[in-house]
């Protein structure tokens, strides 16, 4: 054996530090004689490992990153990463020359976050790694990385198109929008408040995500910012937050009920009801009327209620609501069947009613039930207080006929109407017009027979 040593890279001479190996003469006696004390020797030199004294080793140099980037806003968490394939080293990481405090260790090196940057942290950053064996020992540090607190920008806009809830397997794109115009801007996604990606566009331009085929891992909420990156470095604040929710068929669509029913006059209280048998994370609800507002998350119990006071016609719309199930609140079901909360405009004239025969009518008789109102685009409804309403088509003037009255189609009846350009906001009702029948009964709902066809309620959209 010519050569040996304690690194298959070191090259040692026999009889000279900690080698051994095959001699002449002289030289090889002494070898000989030597036999007893070469294992000591070589657990010497096993110990010492490679070094820059004794050999020629060189050990790898590490690589500094840092995330969501090396420009990072004021309050926001920088991580600072080195990276080595080195096995039960020590990370160490420098700020300006000056040791920090040794790195927590992960996979593939050490890492230390900074929870709240402030501008004490900014700086050159390096890093290095020793091993316990050789704490003398320092190999290379890594090139440094220079970490700069950014300046304020405007917080930008996000949003999602074509809406914030999607069915399964459709596209939607995220889009964020810089209020002042800067060249040479980079926008940062998050989503569920990680960073995502980086996108950079042309000065003016917003930056859009396109997602396809949504999958359910796609829900969550997602905010945006952006970043000058050109000095000086300007960083604006988050955007406020956007939830894309995602319709899961598997979850069953719950009922949806209001209290009290009818119109509903400003500043009164109705109570929306969503009605489900079983366990869920949580009920949304959502109206046609406001589609740019996302859906409000109500507690999880049965049934969820959603108080609604001081109500006015901005209120006024087509409700459903869904239930999230218990794996994600931003997996929602289908929504239920809607329904209509209407509200009251005192500006509006009043109608009037009128009843055909009028005074005390026998069972069995039919009556004509007349609503009038002073604009001839006014669509009427008919309701009786606790009964369900019923509108026409007919506009200016409308009739509904009771047909074969019965005790139980006693009572006051009420007509209001609403006009085109004021979808879900009603004029104030009629005064009573009262439908008395000769014989007593119990009090059910009537049955209505409008004289022209009924217009079934809205469809949600």
């Amino acid at each position: 054996m010519e050569s040996g040593g304690c690194s298959p890279r070191m090259n040692l001479r026999v009889g000279v530090g900690c080698g051994w190996g095959r001699g002449t003469g002289s030289n090889a006696q002494q070898s000989r004689k030597m036999t007893p004390a070469l294992p000591l020797l070589f657990l010497g030199c096993w110990l010492a490992g490679p070094s820059w004294v004794l050999g020629q080793y060189r050990y790898p140099k590490p690589s500094i990153s840092v995330s969501p980037g090396a420009v990072i806003g004021q309050g926001e968490t920088l991580t600072v990463y080195c990276l080595c394939n080195c096995r039960g080293a020590e990370f160490l990481l420098f700020r300006n020359g000056n040791l920090i405090q040794q790195m927590n260790k992960y996979e593939y090196g050490g890492e230390l976050s900074f929870p709240n940057m402030r501008p004490e942290h900014t700086g050159s950053y390096t890093c290095r790694y020793r091993y316990n064996m050789h704490p003398q020992y320092y190999p290379d540090p890594s090139d440094p990385v220079q970490v700069t607190l950014a300046e304020r920008l405007p917080k930008p806009n996000i949003s999602i198109a074509p809406h914030w809830w999607v069915r399964l397997g459709l596209d939607v794109t995220i889009r964020c929008q810089a209020p002042a115009q800067h060249r040479g801007l980079q926008f940062s996604f998050y989503k569920d408040g990680t960073w995502w990606l980086n996108r950079m566009t042309p000065a003016g331009r917003p930056a859009e995500i396109h997602m396809g085929s949504i999958s359910r891992e796609h829900s969550g909420v997602y905010t945006c910012r952006s970043v000058a990156v050109t000095a000086p470095y300007l960083w604006s604040d988050p955007s406020d937050p956007v939830e894309l929710l995602v319709s899961d068929p598997s979850l069953p669509k719950p009922h949806i009920r209001l209290s009290p029913t009818g119109v509903i006059a400003p500043g009164g209280s109705v109570c929306v009801s969503c009605l489900y048998d079983g366990s869920v994370r949580g009920f949304y609800l959502s109206t046609s009327g406001d589609r740019t507002r996302p859906p409000s998350l109500q507690g999880a119990w049965h049934p969820g209620e959603f108080p609604l006071s001081n109500v006015s016609r901005e209120r006024a719309g087509s409700y459903s609501c869904s239930i999230a199930g218990e794996q994600s609140r931003f997996l929602l079901s289908e929504p239920s069947d809607p329904t209509e909360l209407w509200v009251s405009d005192p500006s509006l004239p009043r109608p009037s009613i009128s009843l055909s025969p009028s005074g005390v009518i026998a069972e069995g008789a039919n009556v004509t039930v007349r609503c009038q109102a002073p604009r001839s685009d006014a669509l009427f409804f008919l309701y009786k207080p606790g009964g369900l309403s019923y509108r026409s088509p007919t506009r200016g003037v409308s009739q509904f006929l009771i047909s074969s009255v019965t005790g139980p189609d006693a009572g006051s009846y009420h007509c209001s109407y609403h006009l085109n350009s004021t979808a879900y906001v009603s004029s104030e009702p009629s005064d009573p017009g009262e439908l008395l029948i000769a014989s007593e009964g119990e009090t059910e709902h009537p049955v209505f027979a409008p004289t022209v066809p009924v217009t079934p309620p809205p469809t949600f959209l």
